[in-house]
């Protein structure tokens, strides 16, 4: 068997990837006053490109449906027309772009939805503290409403109708949020979901809105463009999994059975640095996924180049996602294949709205 490195080509569902550095889902909060993706994120983007695979930050599927003050949407025309633009820079530059399509449930703060209030699976408020740093706004909790059946079908539309706008914007594919305390994550978790209906209860009940909703993004992209993302050991937002072994077990299998292009872990930072504290006693849940889930699988969280060459190396997953350090190195994969140094990340642009910080971090491929 050939040895295969971050530096191999990867065959993701029918699309031939140049390498296995895929760039994580991060949100920069560069969006005008109606979540518009800006001008400049063309070029950020494209900047870019030489990523495997390109996901996009969370990317929010309906009004009432984000987190933060700044998160571009992608239900209207004007917000589709925008990330046109995006895709087709990075498709210019032979990029391929994947958008990850979201809903933030309870953590959604009032004030940045236009007075909307949250919505959940259950009228359970998380302890607001638990947000962290996310917004100043989060410190007074709010209860969100629970959903009814009819509300729930109509949130799994707005998903569908997300895909096809993603596909009308140029994306190659989507990637379903499940995970950093969103709404799927939310239904997933016995803490947070408290349901006795079709949607609540046993782990397969819980698990049926993630379902539902990759069917419709299937129905609209094919399985071959669509793609799970996972943080199994999360505690945003008091979320909490008693079982991830049982949980990621059981959608793994799911996923496979449906034969979607990929899931991507979020691991503990805490196996390689303590940029973010993690829980130390979480049972390992990869190698499980790896176990039960045949298509690709990504990993993320604190790699660096020789960590990501092991893991594929040694079979543990098929490609890296990097999130601070595409953020700091547009040509990443430039510099990981010549051995050469590294632009350090600056958190304090991280969230902005200008292009400091966001376009001026310097190439050494030029």
């Amino acid at each position: 068997m050939n040895s295969k490195n971050l530096f191999s080509p990867i065959l993701l569902g029918d699309i031939e990837l140049k390498n296995r550095i895929f760039m994580s889902p991060m949100t920069r909060n560069r969006v005008d006053q109606n979540d518009v993706i800006m001008n400049i994120a063309a070029t950020y983007y494209s900047q870019r490109a030489d990523a495997g695979l390109i996901i996009s930050e969370a990317t929010y599927v309906t009004p009432g449906g984000k987190v933060r003050t700044s998160q571009p949407g992608i239900f209207n025309n004007e917000q589709i027309k925008a990330w046109k633009n995006v895709t087709d820079a990075v498709h210019e530059k032979g990029g391929v772009m994947f958008a990850q399509l979201s809903h933030s449930g309870r953590s959604a703060i009032p004030e940045y939805n236009g007075g909307l209030h949250p919505v959940a699976p259950s009228s359970i408020a998380f302890n607001s503290g638990s947000h962290g740093s996310i917004s100043e706004k989060s410190g007074a909790p709010v209860i969100p409403t629970a959903l009814s059946v009819p509300e729930i079908r109509g949130l799994i539309n707005a998903y569908r109708q997300a895909a096809e706008n993603a596909k009308a914007a140029g994306f190659d594919g989507v990637e379903l949020h499940a995970g950093n305390a969103g709404l799927v994550e939310q239904f997933l978790h016995a803490v947070s979901n408290i349901r006795t209906d079709e949607y609540g209860g046993s782990l397969e009940r819980r698990a049926k809105f993630l379902l539902d909703v990759i069917d419709e993004l299937i129905a609209v992209f094919g399985k071959s463009r669509v793609g799970l993302r996972l943080s199994p050991h999360d505690r945003l937002s008091d979320q909490y999994d008693a079982d991830p072994i049982y949980t990621t077990t059981f959608i793994a299998r799911e996923m496979d059975n449906r034969g979607i292009a990929y899931i991507n872990v979020l691991e503990p930072y805490n196996k390689f640095d303590d940029y973010i504290p993690y829980p130390k006693d979480d049972p390992e849940t990869l190698a499980n996924i790896r176990a039960h889930f045949n298509g690709v699988l990504i990993a993320n969280g604190g790699y660096h180049l020789s960590s990501g060459n092991i893991a594929i190396e040694d079979h543990l997953v098929d490609a890296i996602a990097f999130a601070r350090l595409f953020l700091a190195n547009p040509d990443l994969p430039y510099r990981f294949k010549h051995a050469l140094p590294l632009n350090q990340p600056d958190p304090r642009t991280f969230y902005g709205n200008g292009a400091e910080g966001y376009l001026d971090y310097p190439y050494l491929a030029d």
